[in-house]
């Protein structure tokens, strides 16, 4: 409303929730932040007034989120050795509800795209291997691919078949 082209504009900026930018009169302001580095969300907020009058400072700033992310979420699969195994989905910025994962054995169909915190434990007993694929808000897309450690050996019995010298 401010910005009507019949008065000068100032323009103030902060990152996330920091000290307030000097006021600018420039319309493009160019954001660099030493912690833009890092991957992570971030929110950048603008205000502004009309130039010299204090008391016209906008009541609510403008918000732009900004995400840097340039990892997939790193993706493992835990053998329990009894023929059960875990999808373990990690990343750096996206929470685990917020990553789909889907995965496949022994090189068959996908599962459907499941989100990461809703993963079941798998029976992965008559599999040799499976893969598995996680993606991020971002569409980032990590992979994993573990042969099946573990797995109960067909037709064993409950004894080992040991026998000691003088007993039975």
């Amino acid at each position: 409303q401010l910005d009507d082209g019949s008065r000068a504009i100032e323009y103030q900026i902060r990152v996330d929730g920091g000290f307030w930018r000097p006021w600018t009169r420039s319309r493009e302001v160019t954001v660099s932040q030493g912690n833009f580095r890092l991957q992570g969300k971030h929110q950048i907020e603008v205000r502004s007034r009309i130039a010299g009058e204090p008391m016209s400072l906008d009541p609510e700033p403008a918000v732009v989120e900004l995400v840097i992310d340039t990892k997939a979420p790193a993706v493992s699969v835990k053998d329990n050795s009894n023929g059960k195994a875990e999808i373990i989905v990690k990343d750096a910025v996206s929470a685990v509800e917020a990553i789909l994962v889907r995965y496949r054995l022994d090189g068959g169909a996908w599962s459907e795209w499941i989100h990461a915190d809703a993963l079941p434990t798998l029976d992965v007993s008559s599999a040799s291997t499976i893969d598995v694929e996680a993606k991020d808000e971002e569409g980032l897309l990590g992979t994993a691919a573990e042969a099946i450690r573990g797995k109960p050996a067909i037709n064993s019995g409950g004894g080992c078949g040991c026998s000691v010298a003088g007993n039975d």
